[in-house]
């Protein structure tokens, strides 16, 4: 009977979000209340003395136990984050209009719901924590599938929830509630990967009051002269793993994995052009772009409708084919002047919104930094906080491996990336290793490509290849094992960055290469536990796998 009500929640609960994005939220309420009163009969039916008592009992105990907290965790996620989300993103949405206020938020209802949205995102992480925890491989067919298909559906909704407490809990000052601020947008380019994403191509300068954005200022890289004694102070182990370029070139600014750094960058760079600060900073690249048109739908520019399917391939690939540098600076210029243009003047549903930025929130590929203390004190504890800082958030088993490109063209747009992790006990401690296979994808004629998509060998990577500085950061408390490159030793550089121990080197593949770095680390006392892998945003999702290290 559990088995069932289970069931009912999980296949009904794939419809809620969909039908509560769409706007229809008197259905959604609807279909809401039916699911709750599944789970709660599960949740009756599994929580009775004599069900607890048999829980006790060898093998049989194991799958009493999962389906019990399967329906706990079921009802909870439907009574208290399902049901308050719903309830806040219907208050914020039935505000006023654009066309009454021309705000793309209403602030004040945001900031009312704002501890609703809060409360529910701690609920969706205890409740998706607990699943997690359960031990699938101990219990029955049946009741492994069921566990891993409500785990499934609450890891599926836990990104969008929290993105929307996050959220909720700074918008509104940001968007200007209490007075007039200023937000500068970096759109990274991912054809040249960089720490954070990619060189930071277009600055666009946005003025917000009471939920009202305006475009005030938008200039691209080029608009910028380097700096011949660097513009800010940057830390010595920064300096290190990527030389003397990260504070000359404001392509370089996300080149940090502390986006304090980044920020402190991006704000100043902005201070030379323009003779003042934004109050906050947000990073954001094409794949949001992206994301925010599957939301929104298609815009109009002079050369025709951009859409979500097609917008990477005409900013990123291209452009750089095809054009001349002025004019691919005119089309990233136009494109992201046009998506943000249309969005700002438009009412935004949170819960779509929020929806359709989960998977880039959960990515990493928007970071967000303000210069109001206590906006940021909010920021530095979620995911927005930068690469370091989602490193620092997701435990003591975390490593995230870093690409920054050194071609000094758009090859990245041809680089396949996977990542194999694992680890093993050994007599000195557990030991962890961290593979990155790499190859260039790109054909044999790519050396006769455009200097703007190759670099022209004018950085060390002849025509058509492709140059990567790869780096890994482990978890405090770990030690370096060597790094090898197809199975050869080498020397790498090694330091503490972000407080993280952190390995990298440098990697050139010609057109259809590919090359493995293998990352060794040893952590003394520490259980073996699966490395947990994070990356910097690419164009294209690695394949991630497990690896076996050995001890020898």
């Amino acid at each position: 009977m559990a088995k069932d009500e289970l069931e009912a929640v999980v296949e009904g609960s794939r419809g809620v979000l969909s039908t509560a994005s769409s706007g229809d939220f008197a259905t959604a309420r609807s279909e809401l209340a039916g699911l709750t009163e599944h789970a709660a009969t599960a949740a009756e039916l599994t929580s009775d003395p004599v069900w607890r008592a048999a829980e006790i009992v060898p093998w049989l105990g194991a799958n009493l136990r999962a389906v019990r907290v399967a329906a706990a965790e079921g009802h909870a996620v439907l009574a208290r984050v399902a049901a308050p989300v719903l309830d806040g993103a219907e208050t914020v949405t039935a505000g006023p209009g654009p066309a009454e206020t021309g705000a793309l938020l209403d602030v004040a209802a945001l900031r009312t719901a704002a501890p609703r949205f809060a409360d529910a995102s701690r609920v969706a992480v205890a409740a998706q924590q607990r699943l997690t925890e359960l031990d699938t491989d101990a219990l029955l067919p049946p009741v492994t599938d069921g566990v891993r298909a409500l785990s499934d559906a609450v890891g599926g909704v836990t990104p969008a929830v929290t993105a929307l407490a996050d959220a909720a809990a700074v918008l509104p000052t940001m968007l200007g509630a209490d007075e007039p601020r200023t937000v500068l947008v970096m759109i990274q380019n991912n054809a040249e990967l960089r720490t954070g994403g990619g060189i930071t191509g277009t600055f666009l300068e946005l003025s917000a009051d009471q939920g009202r954005l305006t475009i005030t200022a938008q200039s691209e890289s080029a608009d910028f002269e380097p700096a011949s004694e660097g513009i800010v102070e940057i830390p010595e182990s920064t300096s290190t793993l990527y030389g003397g370029v990260v504070d000359k070139w404001v392509a370089n600014t996300a080149m940090s994995a502390d986006f304090t750094v980044t920020a402190d960058l991006a704000s100043t760079w902005w201070h030379t052009l323009t003779g003042h600060r934004p109050d906050a900073i947000v990073s954001i690249d094409p794949i949001v772009l992206q994301a925010l048109l599957r939301a929104h739908g298609p815009v109009e520019t002079s050369e025709g409708a951009v859409t979500a399917d097609d917008v990477v391939q005409r900013l990123l690939v291209e452009p750089y084919m095809t054009r001349s540098q002025a004019e691919q600076t005119a089309l990233f210029e136009e494109v992201a002047h046009t998506v943000f243009g249309s969005l700002t003047s438009s009412a935004t549903d949170p819960l779509r919104l929020a929806s359709t930025l989960a998977q880039p929130l959960a990515d990493g590929r928007v970071s967000v930094w303000s210069a109001h203390g206590a906006e940021q004190s909010v920021l530095a504890d979620t995911w927005l906080a930068g690469p370091s800082a989602r490193q620092a958030q997701s435990g003591s088993d975390a490593y995230a491996v870093y690409f920054n490109d050194a071609t000094g063209g758009k090859m990245d747009s041809y680089l396949d990336v996977a990542i194999a992790s694992g680890a093993a006990s050994c007599d000195a401690g557990t030991r962890a290793e961290i593979a990155v296979t790499l190859t260039n994808s790109a054909p044999a004629e790519a050396s006769s490509w455009p200097f703007s998509m190759t670099g022209g060998g004018r950085w060390g990577a002849p025509a058509g290849g492709i140059a990567t500085i790869v780096t890994v950061s482990a978890p405090e408390g770990s030690f370096y094992g060597g790094v090898d490159v197809d199975g050869a030793s080498i020397a790498p550089t090694t330091v503490e960055d972000a407080g993280f121990p952190v390995s990298a080197t440098t990697v050139v593949l010609a057109p259809g290469e590919t090359k493995t770095i293998t990352f060794e680390f040893l952590r003394r006392g520490a259980a073996v536990t699966e490395p947990v892998v994070l990356h910097t945003p690419l164009l294209v999702t690695p394949d991630l796998t497990r690896a076996t290290p050995s001890c020898g």
